[in-house]
């Protein structure tokens, strides 16, 4: 639909997105934009879609997750093997198309997947409030490089599951949670 240089274009956002029915309105931010202003122009791009879909997977009911991955791989001592540590759904897309998180992804070489290698790493919420600010946060890939490091995924099953976590942020919760000292 929108590799045909004959669909009507967005005149709010870009040229890469169609004309919206109801174009984003400052004064109606949450809801709008709404619908396509040429439906009618974009069935034979869903049925080339829906097509595609089931040649590749069976059907074309395929979920997100099932095609979209993130797989965090760990290496050996010489970091010349790579090991997979996890191989979990991707919760995000490419920011063309304005997700809250955004990931980025290029095909695997069968075709049957997208992995995820750029976006969304640290994410960070803070809502100030009367009682003082509030903060979630997280580090999607882990903050460790060390070969078995136990924290290079612990953080992705929040990932999958679009939560966060409490930012740490006074002396004794950090104290609290700190696994272990190395003086320097």
């Amino acid at each position: 639909y929108l590799a045909n240089p004959a669909t009507p274009r967005s005149p709010v956002f870009c040229t890469a997105y169609p004309e919206l029915r109801v174009e984003w309105s400052l004064d109606q931010p949450l809801t709008t934009p709404v619908g396509l202003a040429d439906p009618a122009g974009a069935v034979p791009s869903l049925v080339m879609a829906t097509q595609l879909l089931g040649s590749q997977f069976g059907t074309p009911a395929v979920t997100w997750g099932d095609v979209h991955r993130i797989t965090l791989v760990t290496h050996d001592s010489t970091l010349q093997t790579a090991t997979p540590i996890t191989d979990a759904p991707q919760s995000g897309t490419t920011d063309v198309f304005g997700p809250i998180r955004v990931i980025d992804s290029f095909p695997s070489p069968d075709g049957k997947l997208r992995l995820g290698y750029f976006g969304d790493g640290w994410v960070q919420l803070v809502e100030f409030t009367s009682s003082g600010a509030r903060s979630e946060v997280l580090l999607t890939y882990g903050n460790a490089s060390r070969t078995g490091s136990p924290h290079i995924a612990d953080q992705l099953p929040r990932f999958e599951n679009k939560t966060l976590r409490p930012a740490w942020r006074d002396r004794g919760t950090v104290e609290q949670n700190t696994v272990k000292r190395e003086p320097f």
